[in-house]
């Protein structure tokens, strides 16, 4: 709460804005089986991949079908979960704040589509991990 009031106004309505759309986001992940959040996470990181055009080109070079994209998409969640240090202090942050594991696994997947559709420069986080996943996965062939 200290944080808040230190805050500007136009820094309040940024934290007001970003609160609400992680509220939003949570809300697809509570009281749903943990197969039908995950299937909601892969969907999501699939529509950010079809408006990327060279992820587009990069699947379509590699040649993937859905099932690998999904495949892929799974991995490269483990990868950011693994190697991103945001995600790791949210999964800390996450850890103390309840020990309801439905609860835990509702923000884990709040604050990893949050994290990985968040925009770096013309492209998303998770874009930029998949790519990387990709270009690894050809070189290891």
């Amino acid at each position: 709460m200290e944080r808040f009031k230190l805050m500007n106004e136009l820094e309040l309505a940024r934290a007001d804005r970003d609160m609400n759309c992680r509220l939003n986001i949570l809300r697809n992940y509570l009281d749903i089986e943990q197969n039908q959040a995950y299937r909601h996470l892969l969907d999501r990181f699939g529509s950010a991949i079809v408006k990327d055009s060279f992820l587009r080109q990069l699947l379509r070079f590699h040649q993937l079908d859905s099932y690998i994209t999904a495949e892929s998409l799974l991995k490269t969640s483990k990868i950011v979960i693994q190697h991103s240090d945001y995600i790791r202090k949210q999964i800390a942050w996450i850890a103390q704040c309840s020990g309801n594991i439905e609860l835990r696994n509702a923000l884990l997947l709040t604050s990893l589509e949050e994290y990985c559709l968040r925009s770096l420069g013309n492209r998303t986080v998770l874009s930029h991990y998949l790519s990387e996943f990709l270009m690894s996965q050809k070189n290891d062939c």
